[in-house]
Formats: structure tokens, sequence, C-alpha cells
């Protein structure tokens, strides 16, 4: 046991070793990760036992990715001609002002401490400044985008809405509160919604229960909303309704109440009490114990099962059809069926109740309650389809919320 300890320890103790070797700053400027070999070289500057490598590793991972983003950023800065630039321009200024930010406690104590080497860290000027600038044209370029869609949202383009609510959300990254952007971010907000009505129609000839229509129109559509998409089972005159949600009803049928009768005999074989062996001379034989041979002895049984099954059912058909409510086209439609189904047993017997088989015991009774009416089997049909309708509008979100 202490020999699979000692080794475990000294695989683990070597595996440390080399994941630390691995992430020394010196390693890291040889793959080329100049922004690791920075972190990594900072944190040893904490340490009392810094190396005069780790220091010179530092400055020239420093130099050379603050060099190499400093004329990104000069580059960006000419090509910046309508703005669009800006948000790239104030990640990048941000990265340099960082890392010399990270710098520079330490420059204080270069030659106690650092082998004089920090020094010839070359820092980019103004970079302070460049970040104040490009937060404040990232922030503007994307106020005045949204401006510019919310401008063209105007005639029903929800797509330009969206973008503009999201060039409006941009911002927060530049700042907390900026202009009236809050008040334009709920205004794209409302301009992108897809307002979508979702109606019931009968087109099936039956005229139906009031109650069967408020229950489908109950439909609980709002759990349904999302932030670009809003169901609604009324109509509102002030909303434009993109589309409009149909579930139509086309054929309805409630069957007559049906009733069947049956008998039929169910019966068993059982174990019916024993017969003594007898010998040739008339005597009850023994076994080698000196008791009494016995056989089982077996009879039937039988019962007279007397069964009255009920049923009525209530059968809706219909479509779920779609219409965009631009072109006025039908976009997609979906069939729509559900039944409703009433069913009641009632089981007697006549003869030995042994003999039941174990579904008869169960059924055995039933107490038998009146047919439901037509209108009580349409209401349970109704919530049925009410649940589908709502499955099947959930499943096609995908078509309205473009």
């Amino acid at each position: 046991m202490k020999k699979v300890t000692l080794c475990t320890v000294t695989i683990f103790t070597c595996i440390i070793l080399f994941l630390a070797a691995c992430a020394s700053p010196q390693k890291s400027f040889e793959r080329g990760n100049y922004e690791q070999a920075v972190d990594l070289a900072v944190k040893r500057l904490r340490s009392e036992k810094v190396k005069e490598k780790d220091v010179a590793t530092l400055v020239e991972a420093f130099n050379y990715i603050n060099q190499r983003e400093t004329d990104r950023l000069g580059r960006l800065r000419l090509d910046n001609t309508n703005g669009e630039k800006w948000a790239e321009i104030y990640d990048l200024a941000l990265r340099i002002q960082y890392r010399q930010d990270l710098i520079q406690p330490y420059l204080a104590l270069d030659e106690q401490k650092y082998f004089g080497l920090l020094s010839n860290c070359r820092f980019t000027e103004g970079v302070n400044t460049t970040v104040a600038d490009a937060r404040e044209g990232a922030a503007a370029y994307l106020y005045n985008h949204a401006l510019a869609n919310l401008e063209l949202a105007k005639n029903g383009n929800r797509l330009l809405a969206r973008d503009a609510y999201n060039d409006l959300k941009g911002i927060n990254k530049y700042f907390n509160s900026y202009r009236d952007v809050e008040r334009l971010t709920e205004q794209a907000h409302i301009a992108g919604i897809n307002h979508i009505y979702v109606k019931v129609e009968n087109d099936s000839r039956v005229a139906l229960p009031a109650a069967f229509e408020r229950e489908l129109e109950s439909i609980f559509v709002r759990d349904m909303n999302s932030k670009w998409t809003k169901y609604h089972t009324y109509a509102d005159n002030n909303l434009n309704y993109q589309y409009t949600i149909i579930a139509r009803m086309t054929d309805i049928d409630v069957s007559p109440e049906g009733e069947r009768r049956d008998r039929h005999i169910e019966e068993k074989q059982i174990e019916d009490g024993f017969d003594y062996v007898m010998d040739e001379r008339g005597n009850v034989k023994k076994d080698s114990m000196g008791n009494d041979l016995k056989t089982k002895r077996f009879s039937w049984i039988k019962a007279d099962v007397y069964t009255l099954f009920q049923n009525k059912d209530a059968r809706v058909f219909g479509y779920l059809e779609y219409y965009d409510n631009r072109t006025h086209e039908k976009v997609l439609s979906r069939p729509l069926e559900t039944v409703a189904h009433f069913e009641q047993y009632s089981v007697r017997f006549d003869g030995d109740r042994r003999a039941l088989t174990e579904e008869t015991r169960r059924r055995l009774g039933g107490r038998l309650v009146p047919f439901p009416t037509d209108a009580a089997m349409l209401l349970t049909a109704a919530e049925r389809l009410k649940s589908d309708t709502k499955r099947l509008i959930e499943d096609n979100d995908h078509i309205v919320s473009r």
C-alpha cells in the first residue's frame, strides 16, 4: 500500500511540475500566447524570488503585443470614416489600457526588484483618451443606427425594429444611462412584436353549445408569449395583427347512446378434498411412516356472468389554419381531431364466485350513472381540443415569430 501511495504522489508531483513548466511565461511566449505570457509574468513579479528571465520575457511579450495592437488601432482610426469601427477601437484600446495598468504599479520598484528591465516597456500614449472617445463614438453610432432603423420600421418592418432594439441594448456596454435610450428601447420592442390573433370558427353546420366555443376561446395563450411574439384570443382594434390563427371546426358528431349486454360462463377446476388410496382388500394403504395415503380430488365450478356495457362518443374534427394578414394568404394548415369517450360497465354473476377471473372480479358491481348529455360530451371534447390546439400552436411558433 505504501509503494502505491508513494508512486501516486511521485506521479502527481511530476504532473504538477510539468504543468507549471508548460504554464511558464517563456513557454507561453514561444507558443505565441503573448497575452498569457504577460499575465503569467506579472504574477511572478509579486514573488520575492522573481527571476530575471521572467521580467525579460514580460518586457518582450508586452512590447510585441502592445506595438501590434497600437498599429492596429492606428489603422482602424484612419479607416473609421463612417463610425462603424468605434466598437473595435474601444475593445482594442481597452485591452491596451488594461495591459499598461497591469504593469504600471511595478515601475517604481524596477531598479530594486526587477533588474531595471521594466523601464524598457514601451507604453502607448493617450490610450485613456482613446478609450473615452471610442466609448462615446460606439454609443453614438449604435444610437444613430437605431434611430434610422426605427424610422424605417414605421412601415411595419418588425425585423428592423428588433435590430434597433439590439443596437440600443448594445449601448449598455458603454454607458449605463445614455440620452433617451430607455424610451427608444421600449418603442423598438413594441414595434418589433408580432401580434397573433387566435379565434374559433364553426363550419360544421352543427349548432354548438355556447359553453363549447367559450371553452375553446379560453385557450391560455399567454404562457406561449415570447419576447417578440404575443398571442391574443380577444381582438383589440388598437393592435395590428400580423397573423390570424383559426381553429376551424368542420365535422362534429355525437354518437347515439350505446348499450350492449353480454352473458358468458366462466369455469375453473379446483381442489375439492381428497380420497384414500385403498389396497385390494379394501384397506387404506400406508406410507413408510405409517401415514394414510391420499390423493387429491378435483371438481369443476362455474358462474354465469352478466355484463351491461354502455358507451357514447363525441368526435370533433377540423383544421388549425394560419393566415398572413399582410397577404391574406393561408400559410399553414394542420388537422385537428379529438374524441371524448364515455363508457361504463355493470357486472353481476350467478354461481360460484371462485370461478370468476380476476378481471371479472374487478368489474363486479359498478354503479351505473346516467349517460352524459350531448352538450356535456362536447364540452369534454372542447377541453381536449383546447389542449391539442395549444400544442400545435407551440409546435408551429416558428411560423409567426419571424
